[in-house]
């Protein structure tokens, strides 16, 4: 589904396409496609989370209505997903050039925490 911006919820006993969802508006360009990457599941498997480069968000997904409980913005930065830390039920993100990460909560209200720059 290319440049389409959606992301294809598949029914795993048949293969098949449940159904699309929309994750928002978005101007393709080469360094930040319309799709949703580096997609993790929460502990539980209740959530689904997964990034948007060309919206630059964090999508996220409720496992048992098939529908995105809320998308979570970074001004003007592309991140990637690198990393779940089970133990604290933290989703590890990186953004922008300067290789910021910050952990967010994989359970209501998916708070933000402490972002930090390994570098520096």
């Amino acid at each position: 589904m290319p440049q389409v911006n959606r992301i294809g919820i598949v029914d795993i006993a048949s293969g098949q396409l449940k159904k699309e969802l929309y994750i928002g508006g978005c101007s393709a360009h080469p360094l930040y496609p319309c799709r949703v990457d580096d997609l993790r599941a929460s502990a539980d498997g209740k959530y689904v989370f997964g990034m948007s480069p060309g919206t630059s968000n964090v999508v996220i997904i409720e496992t048992t209505t098939d529908k995105i409980v809320t998308k979570i913005g970074f001004t003007g930065r592309s991140g990637a997903i690198v990393g779940v830390d089970s133990s604290t039920n933290n989703l590890w993100i990186a953004y922008g050039y300067d290789d910021y990460c910050f952990p967010m909560l994989m359970d209501p209200p998916f708070t933000e925490g402490r972002s930090i720059q390994p570098n520096g």
